[in-house]
């Protein structure tokens, strides 16, 4: 089963890939470096009030998965077609400083996709959140070093 998973820096208006983790070759690439927060399920995280997004099936047909792309998630037709995977599940969630700094200072974006539709449940992704392990993560990340995105370098 095809999967890719990644980790995004807040930055001013956009979000700045740290890290993408993924067992095929080709969703390796680093893609996009920056992506606007107004875009995609990491913009619709980063908005929402739980700071989960999740999209379970998504069309296998690649023609109207860039209209889903475009119409709902407001990333522009050109851009959707250059992604080298048409993922059909992906969770999305804000990882924001447990300390109570806002979301504005500090935040992660994590996300998680597979070519298989129906794999999360938002409920039970909204739920994960509120893991002792997340919380910690959480603390990590908003901690006196903090996650320097890399600006583009392959991390592999």
């Amino acid at each position: 089963m095809a999967a890719k998973g990644g980790l995004r820096n807040s930055e001013a208006d956009s979000f700045e890939l740290i890290c993408r983790c993924a067992e095929a070759e080709p969703y390796r690439a680093l893609g996009r470096k920056a992506f606007p927060k107004e875009q995609g399920l990491i913009g619709r995280s980063w908005a929402s009030d739980n700071g989960v997004g999740v999209a379970v099936d998504l069309p296998v047909d690649r023609e109207e998965w860039i209209g889903i792309q475009e119409a709902f998630y407001e990333i522009p037709r050109e851009v959707a077609k250059r992604m080298t995977m048409f993922s059909r599940s992906i969770a999305a969630e804000r990882m924001d400083n447990a300390s109570g700094v806002s979301r504005d200072s500090i935040s992660v974006i994590v996300v998680i996709e597979f070519m298989v539709p129906d794999l999360f449940d938002p409920e039970e992704a909204a739920k994960f959140r509120q893991k002792r392990a997340m919380k910690d993560l959480a603390e990590i990340i908003a901690g006196p070093v903090g996650i320097q995105s890399p600006r583009g370098h392959d991390i592999r």
